[in-house]
């Protein structure tokens, strides 16, 4: 049985926990460091229109926000929303993807893709709210207890085939033997 992941009780019990790691973990922080750098290398700061859907309590925001970036935010956790908000946050709203109908020029899932029950209408979304890139930091291992789904690169590249195009990948170290792939699509 799959989790019911917006009930999941992470943000209530633990708070703006990103937030908390990215303060008092060296290694999380230097790994949320390094992709925020790799992100500034590969998408140049134009003015563009930015979202992160499924940004949890805004965290990747605030730090791509310092960096001058234009960047909004979608959660469908009320609770997350509300921890994003008291860290002053405050262009985070409270939604589900399938209901979001603002367009956008880039899209950012960082560490949310895997939590979406139907990733194939997920990706049909983004393909009407969002212009030209779609920008996915991905967990390359299995968490049954908080993501619905696996995903490795070829699955991922097999699901955006329709409209978008793999252009770029680095592979990152998560700690504790884990990796994240930073996955850049464009539109074809």
């Amino acid at each position: 049985m799959k989790p019911d992941l917006l009930d999941m009780e992470k943000y209530s019990a633990r708070g703006a926990y990103h937030w908390d790691k990215y303060a008092q973990d060296k290694v999380a922080k230097k790994g949320y460091d390094e992709v925020v750098e790799h992100f500034i290398s590969v998408e140049e700061n134009a003015n563009q229109d930015i979202v992160e859907i499924g940004c949890g309590d805004a965290l990747w925001i605030h730090l791509l926000t310092t960096h001058g970036y234009n960047i909004c935010g979608v959660d469908a956790n009320e609770v997350a929303v509300k921890l994003a908000h008291s860290k002053g946050i405050s262009n985070v709203v409270h939604s589900f993807i399938m209901d979001y109908d603002r367009k956008h020029d880039v899209a950012l899932l960082f560490d949310s893709f895997e939590h979406f029950e139907q990733p194939e209408k997920c990706v049909e979304k983004l393909t009407e709210i969002v212009s030209d890139r779609i920008y996915l930091l991905n967990p390359l291992w299995e968490s049954r207890k908080y993501h619905f789904d696996f995903y490795d690169t070829s699955k991922l590249v097999n699901m955006f085939k329709g409209d978008w195009e793999l252009k770029h990948e680095k592979i990152f170290d998560a700690g504790r033997g884990r990796q994240k792939s930073f996955m850049q699509f464009t539109r074809k």
